[in-house]
């Protein structure tokens, strides 16, 4: 009708706007701005002649952790395993992190160019997100869906299997063994080998009952690893975790969390009243993802040396 303000537009995203928008979201000085309409880059005076208009607004936030997450989440899909060793030996280094990390993949032409893929495809939907928050800001309608969850990849990429000690596919001394030297660096080296030569014995043993938790490389090697055993007391039924382990290499990509999901999925469908990991082969810093996800921690065992 006559005299009626037209609805509002935004900008359609495409290549050439998502670099400009990554550009202003990557400057650490936070000088630039977006207009709405255009999807243009606007400078510090224009944002102060723009100050009350609605369809400016600053870029998506966005810090050098989320920069490091996307290279941690392409290293779990990477199937090469030497390199994805490269690549997290990479990331766990102080500074300098990501010159390391691009400098490896240098090397391997293929998997540069899938992560330049990937980094672009996420950086995508997370504009993408970032554009329906504005346009409720505005009052209209969001139009994506929502941006594709991380947790979903990881649940289709590192599959939580569930075993006795009878059936397991791989060596059990391989996990006890690395579990037992890298201990050695809080524990006295004999109480290390002490807990490791116990948590052997159930597994030659085969305990009655055992449960199995795993995660496998698509060569079958175990990279996270739990042995819990259940007893009945007073008419319940708990899990003692004597064995929870994941190698150093796959800490950053979650799977310590992701294992014991898995183990928190076999305690309500069988029942159990309460999971204890009672192992001081436990890695400190599984510990600490374990608290954060709003697990109890028990007091630490006291060492006289």
């Amino acid at each position: 009708m006559p005299g009626m303000n037209p609805e509002p537009q935004l900008f359609e995203l495409n290549d050439a706007i998502l670099e400009r928008i990554v550009f202003a979201m990557e400057d650490q000085t936070k000088s630039r701005a977006i207009d709405l309409r255009t999807g243009a880059l606007l400078s510090t005076e224009e944002i102060e002649e723009s100050e009350k208009n609605e369809y400016v607004a600053p870029p998506p936030p966005w810090s050098p952790a989320d920069g490091f997450r996307i290279m941690e989440n392409f290293c779990a899909k990477v199937n090469n395993i030497p390199l994805r060793s490269e690549l997290l030996k990479a990331l766990s280094r102080g500074k300098g992190v990501f010159k390391a990390f691009r400098k490896v993949l240098a090397e391997h032409p293929l998997e540069e160019t899938q992560f330049k893929e990937f980094k672009n495809n996420s950086l995508r939907r997370y504009v993408t997100d970032w554009m329906d928050q504005m346009r409720e800001s505005i009052g209209l309608a969001r139009l994506g869906p929502e941006p594709e969850d991380f947790g979903e990849i990881l649940e289709e990429e590192w599959v939580v299997h569930e075993g006795c000690l009878e059936d397991l596919p791989f060596d059990f001394s391989d996990p006890i063994d690395r579990a037992a030297a890298e201990a050695m660096e809080w524990l006295p080296p004999a109480l290390a080998l002490w807990e490791a030569e116990s948590i052997g014995a159930l597994a030659k043993a085969k305990e009655e009952g055992s449960v199995i938790h795993y995660i496998c490389d698509e060569t079958g090697i175990p990279l996270a690893l739990s042995l819990g055993i259940p007893t009945a007391v007073r008419g319940k039924t708990w899990l003692e975790i004597r064995f929870f382990f994941v190698r150093s290499e796959f800490r950053a990509l979650g799977l310590g969390i992701r294992l014991a999901q898995g183990i928190d999925r076999f305690r309500l469908r069988k029942d159990v009243e309460t999971v204890v990991i009672r192992s001081i082969l436990l890695h400190p810093g599984l510990t600490e993802e374990l608290q954060a996800q709003g697990h109890k921690a028990l007091p630490p065992p006291i060492i006289f040396t």
